[in-house]
This record gives C-alpha cells, sequence and structure tokens, in this order.
C-alpha cells in the first residue's frame, strides 16, 4: 500500500482493487455496450419518425451526443482495463498520456453537451405546458434545429483551447531502447484548463440542474391541472347529460311549427357544451400531454443521475486532499469511476423511457427491430 504524509486513506488498496474489477469494470462494459446500442435505435426511431416534429429533433439531437460519448467510452474502458493489469505502454506508446489528450476533455464534452439539450427540452416543455399554442410558434423546427447546432458548436469551439494545446510526442527515454509517445502540454494549456472547469464544470452542473428541477415542477404541477381540468369537465358533461329532457315525438313536430314573427335564431339549440364552454382557451393536447411526461421523466432521471457529480465536486472544493495523489486518491478515483457509470446510465436509459411513453417511439421501434 501506498504511504500518505497524512494519514491513512479511507479506501485501501485491497477494497479499491476489489470493487474496481468486481463493480466498477463489468458494469462500465455494460453499460457502453448498451449506450451504443440504444443509442444507434434511438436515432434510427426518430429518423424514420414523420411527421418530424421538434421533440424528435431534440431528441435526435440528444441520442447523437449520447452515443458519440458512448463511442468514446469504448477504448476508454479498454486503455483502463490494460493499465488496470499492468500493461503502462503498448507498441510504443504511453496508455496513461493516450487517455489524457484524447479522452480528458474529449469524453465529458458530449456528456455536457447532453446536459445542455436536456435542459434546452426541458424548458420548451414546461413553458409549452402554460401556453402551448404560443410555444409552438416561437419554436418552429428550424429555429430549434438552430439552437441545438449551435449547442453542439459552441462547446466545440469553447473546449477546443484545452483540447488543442495537449499533444502526443516521442521522447527517448534513457531505460528504453525505442522511442516513446507521451503526452506534452503547452505553456497556455493551463490557463485554458482553468477555464474550462471554472465555466463548464461545477458551474454549468449546478445551474442546469436547478434550471432542470424547476422545469420539472413545472411541467408536473402543469399535468396535474390539466388531469384535473378534465375530470372535471368529465363529470360536468356526465351530470348535464343526465339532466337533459328526452325528446318527444309531438315535441318534435311542434318545434318544426314556426310563428311568422318567430326568429329562426330562437329555435337552434345552443351547441356549446359544458366542457367546451369550460376549456381554457390553450390547453395541452393527449400527444403533448404524453411528451411532457416523457420530458419530465427523463428530467427527473437527468437530476438523480448528476446530483452525485456535484457532491464531487462540492468535495473536491472542501477537501484539499481529495484529489489525484492525494491522501484520498483512492476515494477520488472510485468516486470518478461511480460518477462515469452514472453518466454512462444517463446515456442508454433514455431508450427505455421512450418505449413505456412514447407511443409513436414503440410503434417504430418495434416495426425495425422486433418484425412487429
Amino acid at each position: 500500500m501506498s504511504s500518505y504524509p497524512s494519514g491513512p486513506p479511507l479506501v485501501s488498496e485491497a477494497l479499491f482493487n476489489l470493487l474496481t474489477w468486481v463493480f466498477i469494470i463489468p458494469a462500465n462494459a455494460i453499460l457502453t455496450i448498451m449506450g451504443v446500442l440504444s443509442n444507434l435505435a434511438n436515432i434510427i426511431v426518430f429518423v424514420n419518425m414523420t411527421p418530424i416534429d421538434t421533440m424528435s429533433i431534440s431528441f435526435t439531437a440528444l441520442a447523437v451526443s449520447d452515443l458519440i460519448f458512448s463511442i468514446f467510452s469504448v477504448p476508454y474502458l479498454i486503455i483502463n482495463i490494460l493499465i488496470e493489469i499492468g500493461i503502462k505502454d503498448l507498441y510504443n506508446v504511453d496508455l496513461r498520456s493516450l487517455i489524457f489528450t484524447i479522452f480528458l476533455f474529449q469524453k465529458p464534452l458530449f456528456h455536457k453537451i447532453s446536459i445542455t439539450i436536456v435542459t434546452f427540452v426541458s424548458v420548451e416543455r414546461s413553458l409549452c405546458v402554460m401556453r402551448p399554442f404560443l410555444i409552438k410558434q416561437i419554436f418552429t423546427r428550424r429555429r430549434v434545429t438552430i439552437i441545438l447546432a449551435a449547442i453542439f458548436f459552441s462547446f466545440i469551439i469553447w473546449m477546443m483551447p484545452a483540447m488543442v494545446t495537449v499533444e502526443l510526442v516521442w521522447i527517448y527515454p534513457f531505460n528504453r531502447t525505442a522511442p516513446l509517445l507521451v503526452r506534452r502540454t503547452r505553456p497556455e494549456h493551463a490557463l485554458a484548463e482553468s477555464i474550462v472547469h471554472l465555466s463548464a464544470g461545477f458551474p454549468l452542473v449546478l445551474i442546469t440542474q436547478v434550471i432542470i428541477a424547476i422545469s420539472a415542477v413545472l411541467m408536473a404541477s402543469g399535468l396535474k391541472r390539466h388531469q384535473q381540468f378534465r375530470q372535471a369537465a368529465s363529470s360536468a358533461s356526465k351530470s348535464a347529460d343526465n339532466k337533459e329532457r328526452p325528446v318527444l315525438k309531438n315535441d318534435k313536430c311542434k318545434s318544426v311549427e314556426k310563428s311568422p314573427t318567430s326568429n329562426p335564431t330562437d329555435e337552434q339549440p345552443s351547441k356549446t357544451s359544458i366542457t367546451e364552454s369550460s376549456t381554457p382557451t390553450e390547453t395541452a393536447s393527449n400527444k403533448e400531454q404524453r411528451l411532457i411526461k416523457t420530458v419530465l421523466v427523463l428530467a427527473i432521471i437527468h437530476v438523480a443521475l448528476n446530483f452525485p457529480q456535484l457532491l464531487f465536486y462540492i468535495a473536491s472544493f472542501l477537501v484539499p486532499e481529495y484529489r489525484s495523489f492525494k491522501r484520498y486518491n483512492n476515494l477520488y478515483i472510485l468516486s470518478s469511476a461511480i460518477i462515469n457509470l452514472f453518466n454512462s446510465v444517463n446515456g442508454m436509459v433514455n431508450t427505455l423511457v421512450y418505449i413505456t411513453l412514447n407511443t409513436r417511439y414503440r410503434v417504430i421501434f418495434n416495426k425495425f427491430f422486433l418484425g412487429k
């Protein structure tokens, strides 16, 4: 066991290795494969979904982001397994340098894009609960596509300085006969990395989770109001039907005879039922309510799975020794691995939500993958 100047670690080397091989690595492998397959299925289904609406566009963008995240997770997992079994370099390439060069920013980049897309979708649906007709006019398919493309490009451009200031170079170690490809950072990398962590780290996760939580509350309250209104309207309609007097044949005959001074409009009964007169000017249709339920469940799952990441950031800030190569190194690495598992779950659980709550998705999914 490594010596720690500030005291013993909370997680021993034996426990760390046990959790890594028994839980972390197998779970990561399963979730990564499921993430790739499920998001490929999501893209196929939403691309073939007609008519194309704003929600299918948003869900497609979310699936693309989650798919890229899962694809980056495959080599990341393989390289980590090689390092854990003692293979530090392969084909003259330092594996740790490869991880920190290719996956340090690229893999979290698309997780942050997914966070932002879920935030946008949650805000859109929460507004749609209150003003469905107005929001449909504001968030058109073209505008939603532009917003989603802007999310992708803005994050890539924002994190580009931190990614391009890291490079792989050949060195010639004195204890090796062959050169070794290792990671090297440029002088400006420290500043670029600090900017990314200060803007796209804890502040981004905190702000987006608060917005998603507020949107989820608005969606839940809106759905409750719609359900209460429909129940009240249905009860009022049944009560009115029971009170109506049945029309007799003689009554029909009498109604045909009109006096010369009678107004034709007086003979026409009102066609506005109690349900129609009680309906608010803007109410969500059954389809809209199903979409709102889908986004609501996604929002709740998203907040629950990203909450440990907030705790991780707070612990890193409050406890100086909760870092790599510090006293709580094993706990820090283990926490990072568990958070990565939550991110992987977040990237593949959407498919289960769509199948359960989205009828159009379920029909197309069964057609393409189950032959029904």
